[in-house]
Formats: C-alpha cells, sequence, structure tokens
C-alpha cells in the first residue's frame, strides 16, 4: 500500500492570517460606514467637521489609504497623522474612548471577530500615541493661522497642509 499524503511544506506550519481575505472594498465600506456613525455623533461629529472644514471626501480617500496601507500593505497613504491630530485644538483626551468605542461597533458590525480584532489592536495602539502627543503638547501655545490657495486657514498644521508641520488632509 502507497501512502497518497501530500507531503507537508512550510507554508502548512504558517498560522492563517484571517486579514488576507480583507479587500480594499471592505476597507472602503469600512471607512465610509465608520466615518458616517462620526458625523452624526453629537461630541465626535462637531471636532471632524470643524478640523475637515466640512469636507469629508479627502479624509475618507486618505483614510482608505490609511487602512489599505495597514491592512493590506498598499502603499498609496504617505501622510503624518501624529502632527496633524497634536494640532486639532477641538480634539481631546476623552474623544479617544468614544472613538474606539464607535470603531469597535464598526469593525464588529462588518467583519469576523478575527479581522475586527486586528482593526482594533491596530485603532487601540494609533489611539494611545495620539493621546500620549496630545498630552506632551497640552501646554503648547496655539499655531498661528495661515492660508492656503484650497481655500481656507487654521493654526499651522492643523489640517495637515503642510503650513509648518504636516501634509494636507483637507
Amino acid at each position: 500500500m502507497t501512502d497518497q499524503t501530500p507531503p507537508v511544506t512550510y507554508a502548512a506550519w504558517q498560522p492563517k492570517d484571517p486579514a488576507r481575505e480583507l479587500t480594499e472594498d471592505d476597507i472602503t465600506r469600512l471607512v465610509h460606514t465608520f466615518y458616517g456613525h462620526i458625523r452624526d455623533h453629537e461630541t465626535l461629529g462637531p471636532v471632524f467637521k470643524n478640523a475637515l472644514h466640512d469636507d469629508w471626501g479627502p479624509h475618507l480617500d486618505k483614510m482608505v489609504d490609511f487602512w489599505c496601507s495597514m491592512m493590506l500593505g498598499v502603499k498609496r497613504y504617505d501622510g503624518r497623522p501624529l502632527p496633524v491630530h497634536v494640532n486639532m485644538p477641538d480634539l481631546k483626551d476623552e474623544h479617544f474612548g468614544q472613538w474606539l468605542a464607535l470603531f469597535h461597533i464598526t469593525t464588529h458590525s462588518l467583519f469576523t471577530p478575527e479581522i475586527a480584532g486586528i482593526f482594533m489592536e491596530r485603532a487601540q495602539r494609533m489611539a494611545q500615541s495620539f493621546r500620549y502627543a496630545i498630552a506632551l503638547h497640552a501646554d503648547r501655545p496655539a499655531a498661528p493661522a495661515h492660508s492656503h490657495s484650497h481655500g481656507h486657514s487654521h493654526p499651522t498644521g492643523g489640517c495637515g497642509c503642510g503650513g509648518g508641520g504636516g501634509g494636507c488632509g483637507s
């Protein structure tokens, strides 16, 4: 009798990565659903509306690129999110818990618990970094406003347009 069992390969020993099942369409759906919840949120909605000058489209595109980078390894995102968030005067420490709660609800409504957990792990790490940075800069005076050719002004680096700090998110 001959053994018909195929040989065990190195790949058979690798843990399955549930994020491999994700597509860019999945991430686009997540971003648009999540920021729909943000817009409707009584506390977070105004913070984002002010920061984005109520122009959500470019931010949503940037967030799709960001999460595709984080989850799929796509190399389109080139922003610097930390300086942008540090320079948002309306963004407070308590907002991060609200943001994470909405993100948890959204990821768990759209994905398997495994995939939602991967998103949440990355979001929690990012939120913690932002919270630390904002706390370190809490006593920093507001930066002077500057204007842009794309039609708005804000504290230097506030929208991330590069006026002294980050790449424009608007």
